[in-house]
């Protein structure tokens, strides 16, 4: 009996929909969980092109250890079924299912109060990008799930190698969605910039984002207080080491216990859970949020 996360887009909505079966495997009981993580994109191509990648996207054991990589897309002709958006109080679970939402998934027994952010698509509340907002219960249940990702060695011996943050360093994700012809005239680094000058003058900034020309911009208005990871490959691309350097800064942003992250921005949610979901949050939107 399985139950497959299957989600196609970049690697945080992938993660999340992963920890989310791991979960539902949890509540469910004795159902295995296994991941279809295809090296092509149901996204946009690279930025200013019309293609993907030339070396694809990352295979799944470029990125982790785990033994549940599945080399096939579960369809309901191979008698999957797709679980819903909201997941129902009465379970009706046979032998195959799969979930591909980038959302996390709230079940009744998380109890979750009914003053909550819902969905406006199910009558299930949902706990995405809520941080701080997040009940106990539930942060303890997907640390769990969290918890159990294995990062391959290249990625946690890079982590294990970068120096040693300054005390207040307060990490930064900067999501332009440069890539993005509908997102990105949305973008205004100066909402940004609001937040990190609302911070001590001897505080440092960990600064990660999408767009090296924003990393340009910050690094010459802050100087020696912004650090950044020393990337292999440019950050514009989805290779094996562009992933494994996202990754590296995935776990790296979630080290310090203050946090500027894009409101939108699932690859900013995912670095707060690895970093223990316990770093406060200031979320900066785009216009658009406003």
């Amino acid at each position: 009996k399985m139950i497959i996360s299957q989600n196609t887009a970049c690697a945080g909505n992938r993660i999340k929909s992963w920890v989310s079966a791991m979960r539902l495997a949890e509540v469910v009981q004795d159902y295995d969980v296994r991941v279809y993580w295809p090296t092509w994109l149901e996204c946009l191509p690279i930025p200013g092109t019309e293609r993907l990648p030339e070396d694809g996207y990352a295979n799944f054991s470029d990125l982790f250890k785990n033994d549940v990589f599945l080399d096939w897309r579960p369809t309901e002709e191979k008698g999957y079924v797709h679980l819903p958006f909201g997941v129902g109080e009465n379970w009706y679970f046979d032998n195959l299912y799969s979930y591909g939402r980038a959302k996390f998934l709230v079940f009744p027994e998380d109890k979750l109060d009914e003053g909550f952010i819902k969905n406006p698509f199910s009558r299930y509340q949902l706990i995405d990008h809520q941080y701080g907002r997040i009940p106990e219960n539930i942060v303890d249940n997907y640390m769990r799930q969290f918890k159990r990702i294995e990062f391959d060695d290249s990625i946690t011996e890079r982590v294990d190698k970068f120096p040693e943050f300054p005390e207040n360093t307060v990490s930064v994700q900067i999501r332009t969605w440069c890539n993005s012809k509908a997102r990105y005239p949305f973008f205004d680094i100066n909402m940004f910039i609001e937040a990190m000058d609302s911070y001590a003058s001897n505080c440092s900034f960990f600064l990660c984002s999408d767009s090296q020309p924003v990393i340009e911009e910050l690094k010459e208005k802050y100087g020696d207080r912004i650090i950044t990871f020393d990337n292999k490959v440019p950050i514009d691309c989805d290779s094996k080491d562009a992933l494994r350097d996202a990754m590296a800064e995935m776990l790296l942003l979630g080290k310090n216990n203050e946090m500027i992250l894009t409101e939108e921005s699932t690859f900013s949610e995912i670095a707060w859970w690895f970093g223990g979901a316990k770093a406060t949050v200031t979320k900066v939107g785009s216009k658009i949020c406003r």
